[in-house]
């Protein structure tokens, strides 16, 4: 028979293994988010560099229409 004492204990690191499982979960949860943060910075880093190209390569066509 398990005395209240041992009780008590096995009640402590049940729940310490719970609040453990929890921040575990919340830490993971946390990474996802900056991972998905990073993509999209990635992502609209490469748009930027995709629409200066764009502008300087109208702005070059520009030019040679007015040299014409």
């Amino acid at each position: 028979m398990i005395s209240p004492l041992e009780n008590g204990k096995h009640a402590k690191l049940r729940k310490k293994w719970l609040t453990m499982a929890n921040n575990q979960e919340k830490f993971h949860e946390i990474i996802i988010f900056y991972k998905k943060n990073i993509i999209l910075d990635l992502f609209l880093r490469k748009q930027e560099i995709l629409v200066t190209f764009a502008r300087k390569a109208l702005l070059g066509m520009k030019i040679q229409e007015v040299m014409k």
